[in-house]
């Protein structure tokens, strides 16, 4: 999962660089909001791209830079952008989407031009550490709060916390004994901590409508 604030950054995906040409990927569900270029493909010997979900309201979605593609497979990718827009690249030449998705196979789809309105969330547990996971969130309806099932991570009875990751170290977003179920986590945002040695600009509160979190537990 990748994520730009609006205005910020250039390049969200880039598989390959300029004319060198590569010998095999796959990239395959990966979700990727905003930037002002959200993917550019680059020279492959074999590339597979599938499942993946690019989203970005003034992103251009995909440039696809090389012109033999006879060992490129395109599929079930999403691209949630206005359909009609010259968004997606293909050589030099900007289209729109159904136009492009040809030369890309025709095998994808567009979303429209709005994401899904329900809230997308991505737990995953930490395979090394008992009790702990990393939690995305996008919260296209920016709601105040998202509930997310703990389940596969905190048992029953034990202490939980849930912690913004842009300011890690300030009290829980959310903490308490966990019940079962879901657990509302807050999407409001907080104050980004700066960076050491500052930065040319302040990071970006990324709340409502992205958030990322780390879930730890202890047993009673």
């Amino acid at each position: 999962m990748t994520y730009f604030s609006p205005g910020v950054g250039v390049h969200n995906l880039m598989v390959g660089y300029n004319s060198a040409v590569n010998q095999d990927l796959t990239v395959r569900n990966n979700y990727a909001v905003g930037g002002l270029l959200l993917m550019e493909v680059n020279h492959w010997q074999s590339l597979t791209m599938t499942d993946n979900s690019l989203l970005g309201a003034t992103s251009d979605m995909i440039w696809l830079r090389d012109s033999n593609v006879s060992g490129f497979q395109f599929a079930n990718n999403r691209y949630y952008r206005d359909p009609n827009s010259d968004s997606w690249g293909y050589i030099n030449t900007d289209y729109h989407f159904p136009a492009s998705a040809a030369h890309r196979g025709g095998r994808e789809r567009s979303g429209g031009d709005q994401p899904t309105r329900r809230a997308e969330v991505f737990l995953r547990p930490n395979r090394y550490e008992p009790g702990r996971a990393n939690l995305v969130i996008c919260s296209w309806s920016r709601q105040a709060a998202v509930p997310v099932d703990l389940s596969s991570t905190v048992r029953v009875g034990d202490h939980y916390e849930v912690h913004n990751v842009q300011d890690y170290f300030a009290a829980p977003v959310v903490s308490g004994t966990y019940g079962g179920g879901p657990v509302y986590v807050p999407m409001t945002g907080v104050t980004p901590v700066g960076p050491i040695g500052g930065s040319p600009t302040p990071p970006p509160q990324t709340g409502p409508d992205f958030g990322v979190f780390v879930v730890t537990s202890t047993p009673p």
